[in-house]
């Protein structure tokens, strides 16, 4: 949002501070080493940036410019290395969170041609899967950008910078409802276009800025409490969830070791107090072919007897995993399940004990 801000203010103003570039450049930063498939929005922001001022024949500047953003970026990015040197898991970092997520998640195989209309398909997907408010302001949003008292390089400078974002979200063609959140900083684009439009028949003073900020909040947090996934499970005591009652079973055992099979963590490492002893401890969204190191660990420990427990987070009813998994069951005893009654999909949670414990 800040860099969105810094963005539109050099385009009205026609300059940029290098504390700004730097201060975009931390964000981004910060970004590369949590969520990289985001920096579109910034490549994007610093390339138009940099033409802007080419173009101005500001050519130090344009230069200079770049300089900084990398300077700002590069912080993060040099104290995730030093964490990670000091705790050599420098190796695992590139391996992991690099190379596995850039090879074994998507599909890198398609032409580009096709890779730009399904990346097209699955921004609307997004877009009509986030409510009619964000279809409404995003729809707006092209033509706001038009009426916008800003010069014709700066509109296609933001479009430019909003197309990136949305291709290096769905660069790899995986599509899941929440990648669309950052996309919808560009709403404030329609936002400004409709404050702009109100304004010429309403003029603003500090009241009605303050009312309009009021509501706002208001809004926002009485959607955010009833307009949520979580409502479900609002008013549900700890006692009542299953990942609550197994811990209570688990914790009965002195030291625990616990692996979260089947699925992405459901919660019982936090619940538990566990910190995981295997090098794999859930079943990333990654098919087999792609990464089979991960599956076969996974099998390698239930063989192995490597922890105390397994938690086996799964749709399948118990005869289905007795079928996958025979040496889950040669080697451990079910001591209970639980429904998961908060999530879609009939999910449910095993509990498994080392045998001869």
């Amino acid at each position: 949002m800040i860099t969105l801000y810094f963005f539109l203010d050099f385009f009205v103003n026609n300059k940029i501070t290098y504390k700004r570039l730097f201060v975009a450049g931390l964000c981004a930063g910060c970004v590369l080493i949590s969520k990289y498939t985001l920096l579109g929005f910034w490549f994007g922001f610093m390339a138009c940036i940099f033409f802007n001022l080419i173009l101005n024949k500001q050519y130090k500047k344009s230069i200079m410019s770049c300089l900084i953003f990398l300077l700002g970026m590069s912080i993060p990015f040099i104290i995730s290395l030093i964490y990670m040197g000091i705790n050599g898991g420098i190796k695992e970092y590139f391996n992991v969170y690099f190379y596995i997520n850039m090879t074994a998640y998507g599909n890198l195989k398609t032409g580009l041609i096709m890779r730009m209309l399904k990346i097209a398909s699955g921004f609307l997907k997004g877009l009509c899967k986030n409510g009619i408010i964000q279809i409404i302001l995003l729809v707006l949003m092209p033509i706001c950008l038009i009426k916008m008292n800003i010069s014709k390089s700066a509109k296609i400078s933001i479009f430019i910078t909003f197309v990136f974002t949305v291709v290096g979200i769905y660069w790899g063609l995986v599509y899941y409802i929440y990648y669309f959140m950052p996309i919808q900083i560009f709403m404030l684009i329609s936002l400004i276009g409709v404050a702009t439009l109100i304004n010429k028949y309403i003029k603003f003073n500090k009241w009605s800025i303050i009312f309009l900020i009021s509501i706002s909040i208001i809004t926002t947090v009485s959607l955010s409490y009833f307009k949520t996934n979580y409502k479900i499970c609002r008013f549900m005591k700890k006692e009542e969830m299953p990942q609550y009652k197994l811990a209570q079973i688990i914790n009965e055992e002195e030291n625990p070791t616990l692996i979260n099979e089947g699925e992405l963590d459901c919660g019982i490492y936090t619940m538990s107090n566990i910190i995981p002893s295997t090098y794999f401890f859930m079943r990333n969204n990654i098919s087999y072919d792609k990464y089979p190191r991960m599956e076969d660990s996974l099998k390698e420990y239930i063989k192995e007897k490597s922890t105390k427990f397994i938690v086996y987070y799964t749709t399948m009813n118990l005869g289905g995993l007795e079928e996958k998994e025979p040496e889950l069951f040669n080697n451990y005893d079910l001591i209970t399940y639980q429904e998961q009654t908060t999530r879609p999909g009939n999910f449910t949670l095993y509990l498994f004990k080392m045998k001869n414990l």
